[in-house]
């Protein structure tokens, strides 16, 4: 009699688990996103301080939100396990909203392929170049510190820092094209697209 129930049971789970599975995996699929800008981090640490001189999970990876913390959203990006938060500004949303913010519903890459072939380059690359929209640098350096810059769409000077003690600003035009870079030749010399 154990035996049978035994054999049932696990008749039953061989029968359920594959239908787990395919349910999961239509809800990661239907939960599609991709990184909105070239993430700056740290081991699997994506914050808001994101020195343009670490390394970065390019835009346009794919996302899969896996997890919620306090403060954090756990995902697998291009199948790697990451954590996102916010370290040294004061976001001012929930942790759904930051990663409304980071990772986004449109892949921007189909954005990225109508751009001139030198911002295509420069935001590959992680830099900048005069001449870019605000669009652009988002997408090449990410969101700038949310306690400098608040309201990065309204703001005519986003701040940066290239490292700990290299910060740089980017004045825009009120159409928001990017009008100076000002930072000391060390600091532009990491941050400046050339060709």
């Amino acid at each position: 009699m154990i035996t049978r129930t035994w054999i049932a049971i696990a008749a039953a789970l061989t029968a359920a688990v594959p239908g787990i599975a395919a349910a999961q995996a239509n809800a990661q699929a239907s939960d599609q996103r991709y990184t909105c800008c070239n993430l700056r981090y740290e081991k699997d640490w994506i914050s808001d301080h994101s020195l343009t001189t670490r390394s970065f999970v390019p835009i346009g990876a794919q996302v899969v939100v896996t997890d919620w913390g306090r403060g954090t959203v756990y995902a697998l990006i291009d199948g790697v396990k990451m954590r996102a938060g916010v370290d040294y500004g004061h976001f001012k949303g929930t942790r759904e909203q930051l990663a409304e913010t980071l990772f986004v519903r449109d892949d921007p890459k189909v954005r990225l392929a109508g751009f001139a072939p030198a911002v295509q380059a420069a935001i590959r690359a992680g830099r900048i170049v005069l001449g870019m929209t605000k669009e652009q640098v988002l997408m090449s350096l990410g969101p700038p510190r949310y306690e400098i810059t608040p309201l990065p769409q309204s703001a005519a000077n986003w701040v940066y820092y290239a490292s700990d003690d290299g910060e740089f600003d980017i004045d825009f035009s009120d159409s928001g094209t990017a009008i100076a870079i000002n930072a000391p030749s060390r600091v532009r010399d990491l941050v400046v697209h050339r060709p």
